[in-house]
């Protein structure tokens, strides 16, 4: 029987013959060390609060939906046009972030500004000509 660990079972697939018993939360215990990230092609293991957590890898969907679509393509152009900024353009949005309730760095002031639309494509500042000081 299949052990359940977080709400998913604990049984790999087995390709290559070997872990083919249930990994328990007793065995990953026992272990030195403690896992993080990807083991074998089937798990993702991780640490919270020193309690060692293990569950399936899973692949994300895409949906490829059309309005994911032009997001990611906005996003592509968002970073593009943020890789061309001069430094006194970085300089203006390094100062833009630092209005912000929580500080920014330039670079994501920039681009949350360009995703919401609010960049002018020709001066790459602030539609509403923000003052900094």
């Amino acid at each position: 029987m299949d052990q359940v660990c977080d709400g998913y079972s604990t049984r790999a697939p087995a390709p290559w013959g070997f872990m083919t018993e249930p990994i328990s939360k007793a065995m990953l215990k026992s272990l030195a060390v403690q896992l993080h990230g990807q083991v074998y092609k089937y798990w993702i293991c991780w640490v919270t609060n020193g309690v060692q957590r293990i569950r399936r890898y899973s692949v994300p969907p895409d949906p490829k939906t059309p309005c994911q679509l032009a997001l990611r393509s906005r996003f592509a152009q968002a970073v593009s046009a943020g890789q061309a900024l001069d430094d006194d353009a970085r300089a203006y949005w390094e100062k833009i972030g630092v209005r912000k309730k929580e500080p920014l760095p330039w670079w994501n002031a920039f681009i949350s500004a360009y995703m919401k639309d609010l960049v002018n494509p020709v001066t790459h500042r602030h539609i509403n000509n923000l003052q900094v000081r």
